[in-house]
């Protein structure tokens, strides 16, 4: 994973952009020191939503098969209210 960035939304919500610079090994972003539970997950400027598994502290994204951006991927995770990272 590389970098992420926040937006605190109009309607109290939080979305977390991660900018995946690398295919993660078995189309899986394990997003460490998290504690929250993301409400939803999509590769940004796409609808479907992504598969979310795991625990706090190690949540599992399943990304879509086939090549990711040859630049940046952005993953938006999306949160009801702040989310907690250690």
């Amino acid at each position: 994973m590389g970098r992420s960035t926040t937006r605190h939304n109009a309607d109290g919500s939080k979305t977390l952009y991660l900018h995946v610079f690398k295919s993660p090994d078995g189309g899986k972003l394990t997003v460490k020191s998290l504690k929250s539970r993301p409400e939803k997950a999509t590769i940004l400027g796409q609808d479907n939503p992504l598969t979310i598994s795991g625990k706090e502290g190690a949540w599992a994204i399943q990304l879509p098969d086939g090549p990711l951006s040859p630049f940046a991927t952005v993953v938006a995770l999306t949160f009801k209210d702040q989310p907690i990272v250690e």
